[in-house]
């Protein structure tokens, strides 16, 4: 069975020229219903897995990184490898964030 993390990254990397692509909850709930039709995963596990997938794609563009090692519950550290500049984000300032569509 192939690993359905590269099936989403696959699936989407295919999406991205559909005008759909622009609506980032449509071009998801297009890769959630793929990997449960396709691959007999319940819903919750084929969003996470497209989200992860998403994320992935979407970090092409950038050399920012989540830090694990600092990053706790309540805050994410990202850090750019090459300059070493970083950023904080507590969960508080995560969760006034606009939501994406």
């Amino acid at each position: 069975m192939q690993n359905m993390h590269e099936v989403a990254v696959l699936f989407l990397d295919r999406q991205i020229e559909d005008p759909v692509a622009h609506c980032r909850s449509k071009l998801l709930n297009r890769c959630i219903s793929h990997l449960v039709d396709t691959a007999d995963i319940s819903l919750g596990t084929a969003e996470d897995i497209a989200l992860q997938a998403l994320a992935e794609i979407e970090a092409r563009t950038t050399d920012f990184a989540v830090d694990l090692v600092r990053t706790t519950p309540h805050a994410v550290f990202i850090v750019d490898p090459r300059t070493g500049s970083q950023r904080c984000f507590t969960i508080g300032e995560l969760l006034d964030l606009p939501v994406s569509t």
